[in-house]
């Protein structure tokens, strides 16, 4: 199978349901939809203390650490920093959900 068919233009893995349909549905652009948008970086489209787990640990991180994962590098635009602002982004949403 062709790349361009399972990466993005970043060489990560193409989403099959980006928005948690259950509608298998690939994002033929050029950089994917991601839960982690929401704040859901375990991709269960469920925001929960699993997530706030993992964007604690990637906060107290740095490259090329386990524990460092891009993904919740969530505000706009992305500077390869977990920082104050993602966990305030992370806040809003979790909290506007339950």
């Amino acid at each position: 199978m062709p790349a361009w068919l399972t990466e993005d233009k970043d060489g990560l893995p193409r989403k099959v349901d980006g928005d948690c349909n259950t509608y298998i549905q690939v994002d033929i652009g050029a950089y994917e939809f991601s839960h982690s948008q929401f704040g859901s970086f375990d991709g269960d489209c469920d925001v929960d203390m699993l997530d706030f787990n993992i964007l604690s640990r990637a906060r107290l991180s740095a490259p090329p650490e386990p524990a460092w994962n891009r993904v919740c590098d969530i505000s706009a635009p992305a500077d390869d920093a977990i920082d104050l602002l993602d966990m305030l982004i992370f806040a809003d949403y979790w909290l506007s959900v339950f």
